[in-house]
């Protein structure tokens, strides 16, 4: 399911516009102020599958989640960054399941 989750996400973010996109990469040499304007514009313009996110959850916590996912994932790098970041939201937020135990 996990796999699935992630070439979907993948898959969003090939679809948006090249024009501009960012890679891993790139954002990595990126100064402390555009990376954090870059997670911003992704983080507000997310409309992909639903993710579990508390509402406290603050811009500079996305941050240091996707910089944390990106120094445990170099061989990404090469990957769009929104998608990435994506992925980092729904590693670090799973979404809780319903034990469904039948008795």
């Amino acid at each position: 399911m996990k796999t699935i989750l992630k070439l979907m996400i993948i898959a969003i973010a090939f679809h948006s516009s090249f024009a501009n996109a960012v890679t891993g990469n790139e954002y990595r040499q990126m100064d402390y102020t555009h990376q954090v304007a870059y997670i911003s514009g992704v983080f507000d313009t997310y409309s992909g599958p639903p993710a579990c996110i508390p509402e406290q959850v603050s811009v500079n916590q996305i941050l240091a989640i996707f910089n944390k996912y990106l120094n445990s994932h170099p061989e990404e790098w090469h990957f769009m960054a929104s998608g990435l970041v994506y992925l980092s939201i729904f590693d670090a937020f799973p979404c809780k399941t319903e034990d469904k135990k039948t008795k």
